[in-house]
């Protein structure tokens, strides 16, 4: 009991992590003076040629954590949707995502796609997604310290590591006009849209492993993405690596039974939208 007991004030302290610092983020993002742009973008990581499919070298430590946070079809995670809405609206971006990377896949565990200005569309939301590797973005975010931007995706797919994707994947960029996303038609249905921007930031476990990313994207450039940005992005990457960490801990099989005829997540989840909403 005792074990739970603090295990359990281990989770609420997390909690109180994860709430002070959207808070923090988002006042900083509501004050922050944008008049200087060369200033707030000379110090962002931007793409550079890394070659296909490049991998970290301790890629396998790293897939060891990967399967230890225990997201292979995993459940809804309000806390995860909660982050990631946080990160779609303070940096108004119509495309917000947070995915582990495997060894061959990228494992979305939530994804919002919600066009700004067209109300006729509705908004696309997705819990768990597969996506092959080798087409992916987020693969070379891993392989930053701490984020990645590129600012234009045509340039990337052109002359950059998109180059070097696979050439179906390519063939399918030509068709849509850029990097292809998925949209919402306005019938109710999904199409495809090339995307221009994108940003991301790892999520590192305690350790150091980057496990995943956070992730923005949009579908326009963004010439007003900088420090400040970046410095929100990886905040809230912060907190979804806390979450993680501390839900694996709680599912561990010594505690799981706890934890699964309890309402700790949900009231998790109940407590972290009342802290951002106050």
């Amino acid at each position: 009991m005792a074990k739970i007991i603090a295990l359990m004030a281990s989770f609420s302290l997390a909690l109180q992590k994860v709430i002070q610092k959207v808070k923090y983020v988002a006042r900083k993002a509501k004050t922050g003076n944008y008049r200087n742009n060369y200033q707030r973008v000379q110090s962002l990581n931007f793409a550079r040629l890394r070659g296909a499919s490049p991998r970290p070298a301790n890629e396998a430590e790293r897939l060891d954590a990967v399967t230890g946070l225990n997201q292979a079809n995993s459940e809804h995670q309000p806390e995860l949707v909660a982050l990631r809405n946080a990160a779609k609206s303070l940096l108004k971006m119509p495309v917000a995502f947070i995915g582990f990377i495997e060894d061959k896949t990228q494992r979305l565990l939530t994804v919002a796609v919600a066009p700004k200005d067209d109300q006729s569309c509705e908004s696309l939301d997705f819990k768990e997604m597969l996506t092959p590797r080798e087409y992916l973005i987020c693969q070379y975010t891993i392989m930053e310290t701490d984020h990645l931007v590129i600012p234009d995706l045509n340039e990337f797919l052109k002359h950059g590591d998109g180059a070097n994707y696979p050439d179906e994947f390519l063939e399918q960029a030509r068709q849509v006009g850029g990097y292809p996303i998925p949209w919402p038609d306005g019938a109710g249905g999904i199409t495809l849209k090339p995307a221009h921007f994108y940003a991301g930031a790892t999520i590192r476990t305690s350790k150091g492993l980057h496990v995943g990313t956070f992730c923005v994207v949009d579908v326009v450039p963004r010439p007003d993405f900088g420090e400040r940005e970046i410095e929100v992005l990886e905040n809230l990457a912060d907190q979804a690596a806390d979450y993680l960490e501390e839900r694996a801990l709680l599912r561990r099989p010594a505690n799981f039974r706890f934890c699964s005829t309890s309402a700790a997540v949900k009231r998790f989840c109940q407590q972290l939208h009342h802290g951002m909403q106050s």
